[in-house]
């Protein structure tokens, strides 16, 4: 038999800074069900609950007398966005795991609105994260090493004005229907400090659907902005398999910086494969 733990916290964020948040006594939830999808009801509920009183408690939304997440749908999104941190959580219990510890636990987190995000196999040793669609045969194969993407996941927050580029892809098992990690390795670029001073890349890990191409029209903006003179050259030596782990570590210790200035680079032949 199975049962469901739905437990999670709404808490108004204040700058979106670690520690800033402004948590109460009910801020914190967590009901047992023994049907999922009521345990996922309970969640969505206790959401809705708090985001209007924590709304109601704000200055801003109330010069009209309706609260601003009563007044459109558009209104009620960027709200939640700027002002609000979450975790929906359905934990799945097999409760014949207390016969057998391999058994895992699993959890399932949502979105305010319901939609399905993450899904994490708990091990006593480890934690996996296997979402649903990593069992497909195309699961793993979306992207290449060399691409250029950017962040598509929910919330975007960290990964504003970011560019990254895969530098390695997921180890793909022969059985894809066992958890297993749909993972892929990047260089992170922020594109803020690049703009303000001298950026570098940092290493990065993210699955496999909170990813997406670039735009054309973000690849413009890079172009227009430098930022491709020296992506582009990047691009080629991880295609092309000549980047060293010398290369990648100066790049990841901030020992090879791009600016507006300089966006350029120039290639140290000491780097690339003989």
């Amino acid at each position: 038999m199975k049962i469901y733990h739905a437990h999670g916290y709404v808490v108004r964020d204040v700058e979106r800074i670690a520690g800033s948040q402004e948590w109460k006594r009910n801020s914190l939830f967590g009901e047992v069900f023994f049907e999922f999808e009521e345990a996922k009801e309970f969640l969505l509920k206790r959401f809705d609950e708090l985001l209007l009183e924590i709304c109601a408690g704000d200055v801003f939304p109330q010069q009209d007398k309706t609260l601003l997440v009563d007044r459109s749908k558009t209104l009620k999104e960027e709200y939640i966005a700027d002002h609000i941190d979450y975790k929906l959580i359905v934990s799945e219990i097999d409760s014949g795991a207390t016969d057998d510890p391999s058994l895992p636990r699993v959890d399932w987190y949502f979105r305010h609105d319901g939609a399905h995000l993450k899904r994490y196999f708990v091990y006593p040793d480890k934690t996996i994260e296997y979402r649903v669609g990593d069992e497909l045969p195309e699961a793993g194969t979306k992207f290449k090493a060399g691409d250029l993407v950017s962040y598509c996941g929910s919330p975007t927050g960290y990964y504003e004005e970011t560019v990254l580029l895969v530098y390695k892809t997921p180890n793909i098992p022969i059985d894809r229907t066992k958890p297993w990690e749909n993972r892929y390795r990047l260089l992170h670029f922020d594109l803020a400090e690049y703009y303000y001073g001298a950026g570098h890349f940092r290493d990065d890990s993210l699955h496999e659907n909170d990813m997406q191409p670039c735009t054309e029209a973000f690849l413009e903006e890079l172009k227009e902005d430098g930022a491709l003179e020296f992506l582009r050259p990047l691009q080629a030596m991880i295609r092309e398999e000549e980047m060293t782990e010398r290369f990648l570590n100066d790049l990841l210790n901030g020992k090879i910086t791009f600016d507006l200035k300089n966006p350029t680079w120039r290639e140290q032949p000491e780097f690339r494969k003989s």
